[in-house]
């Protein structure tokens, strides 16, 4: 490299981190990717970075006409290309972390902070002005972050993918908006990807036919064109509309095939909750009230899917805004409401919000429902929101509650409420093996506690569950160290495919760093502090969403204790500053009453993490 590129701009030569290889069944949008090349031309002699942004409806094709010029830049010499997803602060945090590797900036190192390769990456790009770059922004949710990291000099392009016109507008020089495919293009799509031969005028008309019903959205598509090519009961695209317009519905929910090219699904549902959800904040402050049980369902469950996708501050925000929307607090639709606000204060620690919640809704049933499912649900919200807050015995009584009404259930019923109700049980475990253990087992609690598993080992999200409980009680209560690690393994390897920076992943992270700190030998510390910092790094990364730091600080005080053991100065002075740090989290913290006080000094730190992943 040139020698004045500082220490920072120091990289391979040739680098890119585009996420998938070049599609070679791309079709169209020519006139496009003419246009984004003309746009983000550099003009010689000036290193001013140029920027375009793409914006349109999800599904349309926008990260695929991305990738295909991002190759195309590749094989005429770009030098380098980054590609950074987007869309969540997980997501963002990988990429540079990834980047930074990719780029081997001397300032990277396992250990850093994804803000510290964050920021080596930006050093680097308005440093590099001598290296052509290209920095694909892919599916932008939130401009605020970009502020930051936007090069201001170098030698570059900046291209930039969006669902929002005006977000597009905001963040490049120029915005293009990109279409949907028309009738015609869309025919010629789905006979291509059929590649039959001997296409007849009816199957042009058929495929056009079809591509209507699709709305041209090329990721559509291009997954229902290779459904019809290879299941073989459909003869041709004519053949397919009968059963297309009987079954549209559950095919748009399965869209067959799942294309490597495309990063997220045609139905992909964050942005569309997002702005569902900022519409109704906006509606609800211009005096809009619609007290139908169903629209307050529909509102609970985007609040839900946004919990699922750990956007907890948005699912609180909404939440609130139904809460106080619902007139008649003592409706069905009322305690829909309040079991979801258990479901947020339990994934977030607050378990002393959570009982009153679960208590409401609860009572609202036994006086509204008819449900035994219902019901029996009710249950087990207080049960399980009981044994966060350390009430065992409580939370075994109502747990109880809820398997007498399975219990007492014919079949096929029964399976419906027993499923809901056995992972609750599996969770409660471990932090009530002391009560449970002095039952007798004719009870029905100790009865479904031995005999249930089966059926939730039919479900893998709830055997990774089981597999994480039995490796604590391992750990904790027969002191089988080897047990337990195999089984957080086996945990991990059903929770982390596809979601490395779930909460559960940074769980079962923390538990083998437990095992490991409790061997006593000097190679396992530094196994455990190895995963006490990946597990550290999930937390950090879930953070702004999470809303508090309450993940982070139980890591760093167990993380403390294992760096106070090790020999050196540094360590000692690490463990120290991280230990100051999570006791000043925890005051904080234990000030707002939301939280539980544990008994002992490990479920003080536990409190303040969902009993789900103590």
């Amino acid at each position: 490299m040139d020698g004045a590129l500082n220490k920072h701009a120091r990289t391979k030569s040739m680098v890119h981190t585009l996420p998938f290889q070049r599609n070679l069944g791309f079709f169209g949008r020519e006139s496009i990717l003419n246009e984004i090349e003309k746009q983000l031309r550099l003009i010689a002699d000036s290193p001013q970075v140029r920027s375009v942004a793409m914006w349109g409806i999800g599904g349309i094709g926008k990260s695929q006409i991305a990738l295909e010029f991002a190759h195309r830049r590749w094989l005429t010499g770009n030098n380098v290309i980054l590609w950074i997803s987007s869309e969540t602060d997980a997501e963002i945090a990988k990429s540079f972390d990834y980047a930074a590797a990719r780029l081997q900036l001397s300032s990277y190192q396992n250990t850093n902070t994804s803000d510290q390769n964050r920021w080596a990456v930006l050093r680097w790009l308005q440093d590099s002005t001598d290296t052509p770059w290209l920095l694909v922004l892919d599916n932008v949710v939130d401009q605020n972050w970009l502020l930051d990291i936007w090069p201001v000099t170098g030698a570059g392009n900046i291209l930039i993918t969006c669902q929002s016109e005006p977000l597009a507008e905001s963040l490049a020089a120029t915005s293009i908006e990109i279409p949907t495919f028309n009738k015609e293009e869309s025919g010629e799509r789905i006979l291509r990807i059929l590649n039959r031969k001997n296409i007849s005028q009816d199957d042009v008309s058929a495929a056009q036919e079809l591509s209507e019903k699709l709305g041209g959205l090329a990721l559509l598509l291009d997954i229902v064109a290779k459904r019809i090519k290879v299941t073989k009961r459909f003869k041709n695209v004519r053949d397919f509309l009968p059963y297309y317009e009987e079954h549209y519905r559950v095919l748009n929910k399965r869209l067959g095939i799942v294309d490597p090219y495309y990063s997220k699904d045609g139905h992909t549902l964050r942005q569309h909750t997002l702005a569902f959800q900022a519409r109704y904040q906006v509606l609800i402050k211009d005096g809009f009230s619609e007290q139908d049980e169903s629209f307050t369902r529909l509102m609970c469950d985007t609040a839900w899917y946004l919990l699922e996708i750990q956007s907890f501050r948005s699912c609180e925000q909404t939440l609130k805004l139904v809460k106080k929307n619902t007139e008649d607090k003592t409706s069905l639709a009322y305690a829909y409401v309040c079991t979801n606000f258990v479901s947020l204060y339990e994934r977030t620690g607050r378990s002393i919000r959570a009982i009153p919640n679960a208590r409401k809704a609860l009572s609202i049933r036994q006086n509204e429902s008819t449900d035994k499912n219902d019901l029996a649900n009710g249950y087990s919200d207080v049960g399980y929101s009981s044994v966060a807050a350390y009430q065992a015995k409580e939370g075994l009584k109502n747990i109880e509650e809820a398997l007498g009404i399975a219990e007492e259930t014919p079949e096929p019923e029964r399976h419906t409420i027993t499923t809901w109700t056995a992972s609750y049980v599996i969770m409660a475990v471990e932090t009530c093996y002391w009560v449970v253990l002095t039952m007798p087992r004719k009870t029905s609690i100790g009865h479904y506690i031995f005999n249930l598993s089966y059926m939730v080992l039919k479900a893998i999200t709830m055997a990774s569950k089981v597999m994480y409980e039995r490796a604590k009680i391992a750990r904790v209560h027969k002191k089988d160290l080897k047990l337990a690690y195999e089984l957080c393994e086996r945990a991990y390897d059903l929770m982390s495919p596809g979601r490395l920076t779930h909460s559960s992943v940074m769980a079962t992270c923390y538990q083998k760093g437990l095992v490991c700190s409790a061997r006593g030998d000097s190679d396992s510390d530094i196994e455990a502090m190895q995963h006490f910092r990946n597990a550290l790094t999930i937390c950090q990364l879930n953070e702004a969403q999470r809303g508090n730091q309450g993940e982070s600080a139980r890591v760093k005080w167990r993380l403390s204790q294992v760096l106070e053991r090790q020999v050196g100065q540094k360590k000692k002075d690490e463990a120290g500053r991280l230990a100051e740090e999570a006791r000043h989290i925890k005051n904080e913290l234990s000030a707002t009453g939301d939280y539980p006080m544990g008994r002992t000094e490990d479920e003080e730190w536990d409190a303040f993490v969902g009993l789900l992943y103590r």
